[in-house]
């Protein structure tokens, strides 16, 4: 291994690399091939109607083993999504 990639969005092979999978719950949800991976809600994708469906994704795949992280969470004061419910999230992860 030459080197640890450890923010990708992308499905990859990198023969030389230990590759991170950056997930939202939507892509855990759906299965996407991975070997290890993070899962989050992002700041610019919070949406409070899917918040709960999103938890539960969150939840399930904390017990996952290919899931190594929280990733993919923070406060952004730059997007639109409002910030008390950013604040919200990242405190829930």
């Amino acid at each position: 291994m030459d080197y640890i990639n450890i923010h990708t969005h992308g499905a990859s092979y990198e023969p030389n690399a230990l590759v991170v999978h950056n997930l939202y719950p939507e892509q855990y949800a759906a299965d996407i091939p991975y070997k290890y991976g993070t899962v989050g809600m992002h700041p610019w994708k919070l949406l409070p109607e899917t918040m709960e469906m999103e938890f539960e994704i969150l939840r399930k795949a904390a017990f996952d083993a290919k899931i190594i992280a929280i990733g993919e969470t923070g406060l952004d004061k730059a997007c639109k999504t409002d910030f008390e419910l950013q604040k919200k999230v990242f405190e829930t992860h």
